[in-house]
């Protein structure tokens, strides 16, 4: 019998173990049998409370531990896999069973979100335990260790992140921890990183307790930047059709609920949140100050911005209900390739919004009807239609669909959302990817783990 610890693979939210294949099959090409790989599905697959989870968890590696006749086991573990492994190795005594955990893409500090879902509480439970205003749930974990680590135990930890990793926009770090070996990837979102080679060879040379000889990821996260100019929008939920646009010569112009404002701006750009001072000259309510807050996402594409009302002295508090702006880009009318149904052939990201089977048509006048097999609709049926736009100036190209009918079966998909995404059109083959404008899942910055559709 192998003298290394078995593996324990556990998945995040809406996922499941088919989620960890490609890494569980790079372990068996590099030595390891099936009889140390083991990978836990979670149910239900999405939006219970860690400990729900949790509990699962250690019955499923005490039985691991039978298996084997190991002492110990590793963990692997991704987004909500993470936060649910800490827990277990912190309050239900896993630290004298885990040798040693990687976490990839965890929400240690918060997940912005669970900001969003913090009014549905009933529904999404994990919401007051990983937002990233102060949740008890994460302090518990983050603090009260020896030597005033994050870390816990006799565990080593490593945490593998990214710059591109759409789930953690304007709080990218959120997934390092005090006192783990923390790699940054870039290139990567929330499930290319669970799924990359880098993020593979970084988990064997961890498990076999060389990873200091491994250079991939050692540089640290960058700093998001801090000057704000250029020409900012919103679209999408509730705040969509807001644009400001922040000029080098510290001149604006604002568009708010349709009516327009002019004036100078100013910015003090402080640790995390920094502040910016619009004078309005002209505009609604006359002439005066908004104070407000903001912060840049590490890649420099997107804004979130909080303003106080004309002449209030103080600015916002928090920053994390304010809207989200994205750097605007000319759109494109429609073009004949992309006209026509599709069919799903790889759900890629979609997987863990239940979808399995769906076709997209897309028409002539830039609509939309996107259709198909859902497993988290009580029905099983999901049909979204609406308007679909498309820049192709950048590449991937851009590409949003704007939701104006929906059969309500599942929250995700809601009257008025927008999910912006990326798309990559080869031959007879459409690849894409999109975010969510009502849950705070930004554009994405690149495709790891796109949707595959062909045309009928």
């Amino acid at each position: 019998m192998s003298e290394r610890n078995p593996i324990v693979f556990i998945h995040g939210n809406g996922d499941s173990a088919d989620g960890w294949q490609i890494q569980m099959e790079r372990f068996k090409a590099n030595g390891y049998s099936e009889n140390e790989l083991f990978a836990i599905t979670m149910t239900p697959p999405q939006n219970e409370s860690h400990q729900h989870y949790a509990d699962q968890v250690k019955p499923f590696i005490e039985d691991v531990i039978q298996k084997t006749g190991r002492s110990k086991v590793n963990i692997v573990a991704h987004s909500l896999g993470c936060t649910v492994s800490r827990h277990y190795i912190k309050h239900m005594g896993g630290d004298k069973i885990v040798d040693r955990t990687v976490l990839i893409c965890g929400g240690n500090h918060g997940i912005p979100a669970a900001d969003l879902t913090m009014n549905q509480p009933e529904v999404f439970k994990q919401s007051p335990e990983v937002n990233t205003m102060g949740a008890s749930f994460l302090n518990d974990l983050n603090t009260g260790n020896p030597d005033g680590l994050e870390t816990f135990g006799s565990t080593e930890y490593m945490t593998i992140s990214g710059p591109d990793d759409e789930f953690y926009l304007f709080y990218e770090s959120s997934p390092q921890l005090k006192g783990a070996d923390n790699r940054t990837i870039r290139g990567y979102g929330h499930f290319g990183l669970r799924s990359c080679e880098e993020s593979f060879q970084l988990m064997m040379a961890f498990f076999a307790g060389n990873a200091d000889r491994v250079s991939t990821g050692k540089d640290a996260m960058s700093d998001a930047p801090t000057d704000p100019s250029g020409e900012w929008h919103i679209a999408g939920g509730p705040n969509n059709g807001m644009e400001i646009c922040l000029n080098t010569d510290s001149t604006y112009v604002a568009t708010e609920s349709g009516q327009i404002s002019k004036g100078t701006y100013t910015t003090e750009p402080q640790k995390f949140i920094h502040r910016i001072s619009l004078n309005q000259t002209e505009g609604p309510g006359n002439t005066g100050k908004r104070e407000g807050i903001y912060r840049l996402n590490v890649n420099n594409t997107f804004l979130r911005l909080a303003l106080s009302d004309l002449n209030v002295s103080e600015p916002p508090q928090l920053i994390a209900f304010a809207p989200t702006y994205e750097r605007r880009l000319e759109t494109n009318p429609m073009i004949n390739e992309l006209v026509g149904p599709w069919q799903l052939k790889n759900p890629g990201f979609l997987i863990a919004a239940g979808w399995t089977n769906a076709t997209l048509t897309i028409l002539n006048n830039a609509q939309f009807v996107f259709e198909g097999d859902n497993t988290m609709s009580p029905t099983g049926k999901v049909r979204i239609a609406g308007k679909v736009t498309i820049s192709l100036k950048p590449s991937p190209h851009h590409i949003s669909f704007e939701i104006s009918e929906t059969d309500g079966n599942v929250p995700f998909f809601v009257l008025g959302e927008v999910l912006p995404g990326l798309f990559h059109l080869q031959d007879k083959t459409l690849y894409i990817q999109w975010g969510s404008a009502t849950f705070g899942i930004p554009r994405p910055s690149c495709m790891d783990a796109p949707i595959m559709l062909m045309q009928e």
